[in-house]
């Protein structure tokens, strides 16, 4: 029987324990200390693997990682990912940055604290250009919230945030199409799920594009 690709991949450098606080009167999350930013070191050492291309994987990859309060990585997860040759790179790349934090500050005190790395993969083919399909939605969100449909918008909201749950900014929106239809609970968690995703993402969507020849057969 093949192994179920998606299956959790753990990487332990240590086994210290982080402790993830639910409030801080101030926080400050851990800073990258290499000479460029953490998304450009991580961009330019990732590539969309063969095997990844040949078998056509697109999608999100997600890594949850700890930092410790000395400002280590002492944990890595792969939560999900669109090929294992994917996870494999990305997890190796993450982990050479192991040694180039400063820990997070709670309150002016070092913490340990988890953060989310998020990655896409995305295959584009020929020239033809490429709209990501929660852009799509995200306009024709925007067009019926101008509108005052906001039960149409609702449901629009939630088409994309199923094909990304960690943009915080569809989950402020989604807030705001609660509020206007009096779902006060509702709006709420969306709230309090965007604030919590812009706390744990380490940085913003990384893409990655990898490219498919279009091949044609002759009778």
């Amino acid at each position: 029987m093949k192994k179920h690709l998606l299956y959790l991949l753990v990487f332990f450098l240590s086994s210290a324990a982080f402790s993830q606080k639910d409030s801080c009167d101030s926080f400050q999350k851990a800073t990258f200390t290499n000479e460029e930013s953490f998304s450009k070191y991580i961009a330019r050492r990732l590539r969309y693997e063969v095997e990844a291309v040949r078998a056509k994987k697109t999608g999100l990859l997600v890594i949850d990682f700890s930092i410790n309060e000395k400002g280590k990585i002492d944990s890595v997860n792969v939560v999900k990912h669109p090929h294992e040759s994917l996870a494999r790179q990305a997890g190796s790349v993450l982990l050479g940055t192991k040694d180039s934090w400063q820990a997070t500050s709670c309150n002016s005190s070092p913490i340990g604290y988890r953060y989310t790395l998020v990655i896409e993969y995305i295959m584009r083919y020929g020239e033809k250009p490429y709209i990501h399909p929660v852009d799509k939605i995200k306009k024709k969100m925007d067009k019926t919230i101008k509108k005052g449909d906001y039960e149409k918008a609702l449901s629009l909201a939630n088409k994309a945030i199923a094909l990304d749950e960690y943009d915080p900014i569809l989950f402020e929106t989604r807030a705001s199409i609660n509020q206007e239809l009096n779902n006060a609970e509702d709006a709420a968690s969306d709230m309090a799920k965007s604030k919590q995703l812009k706390n744990e993402l380490i940085t913003n969507k990384i893409p990655v594009i990898g490219y498919s020849m279009i091949t044609t057969s002759r009778g």
